[in-house]
Order: structure tokens, then C-alpha cells, then sequence
């Protein structure tokens, strides 16, 4: 009986903490001036995959990226708005992406996450400057992003293959 109860208390302590570990570690008001950025320098990973010191394969390994999530109910693609702990089932394409090039590339992101509220976006914004925004405040900004000329110029790399 005390057994049972104690498995009990550990099972709803490790839920809770699982839940707790995936809550947004950052809410980033969109285009705020004042806001930090949560981006990570790779500039040491960088060198030492030109230098072949490292392999491009691992160079993630053991990584926490950061990403960005947009919040909205205008796209399946975003997170529901009120978003406090990420979805297990039916997560979506953007979640079920960064899930599994984290199990290939041996990083974390799930506790590290930031997520960017579509509705705090000032209203003369467009969604080329919340690109740009989100790629200088987080590692990467995990949503579909067409992409084009215009956001080419602006510095925005898009991986290939999506």
C-alpha cells in the first residue's frame, strides 16, 4: 500500500516536471527594442567545422538551441494562442521537424524554447520584419517562411530541402 502510494506521488512529480521542462523558457514581445536576445553564438562551432576539427554532422551534439514559435490562430503551423506546455499529441509539422532533427543532430530544444504571441506584433509590421526579428533573437525561427529575394537580402538563410 505505502509502496503504491509513494509510486503514485514519484509518477505525478515526473509528470509535472516533464510538463514544467516543456512551458516556454522565453515569451519575447515581437519587435520590442528593448528585448533581449536569447540567439547563441556559434561562431566557435563554425571554426572548427572550416578548420575540420569537427565534423558537420556533430556539430550540434549536445547543443540547446533555441527556437522561436509564433502563437496565433490564424495558421495550424503556429501554436494555439495560450500556449503554456507543448502538445504531445497531433504537435504539428513545425514541432514534429524540430523533434527529429534533434534526435538526428543529438541537440535539445524543448526546454529552451522561446514563443513570439502574433497579436503582440505591432500593427504597421509585416511578417518579412517579424523574419528578421526572430532570426536575431533566437537560434532559429522554427515556423514556415517562404522564401524570396527580399528576405534574402535582408540576411535570413533558409535550409534547404523544406
Amino acid at each position: 500500500m505505502i509502496r503504491s502510494r509513494l509510486f503514485s506521488v514519484l509518477i505525478a512529480c515526473a509528470v509535472g516536471l516533464v510538463r514544467a521542462q516543456e512551458a516556454p523558457l522565453f515569451r519575447t514581445p515581437i519587435l520590442d527594442p528593448n528585448a533581449t536576445s536569447h540567439r547563441q553564438s556559434v561562431c566557435d562551432l563554425q571554426a572548427q567545422i572550416f578548420n575540420g576539427t569537427l565534423q558537420l554532422r556533430d556539430a550540434l551534439e549536445g547543443f540547446q538551441l533555441r527556437p522561436m514559435l509564433i502563437e496565433s490562430d490564424i495558421s495550424s503551423f503556429f501554436l494555439p494562442p495560450g500556449t503554456e506546455v507543448l502538445p504531445t499529441e497531433k504537435a504539428g509539422i513545425i514541432i514534429y521537424i524540430l523533434d527529429a532533427l534533434a534526435e538526428r543532430a543529438g541537440f535539445t530544444w524543448r526546454q529552451s524554447y522561446g514563443i513570439a504571441d502574433l497579436a503582440t506584433a505591432p500593427s504597421n509590421s509585416t511578417f518579412d520584419d517579424l523574419l528578421e526579428w526572430s532570426a536575431e533573437m533566437y537560434d532559429i525561427s522554427a515556423n514556415l517562411w517562404l522564401q524570396s529575394v527580399g528576405r534574402l537580402n535582408r540576411g535570413v538563410s533558409f535550409p534547404e530541402g523544406w
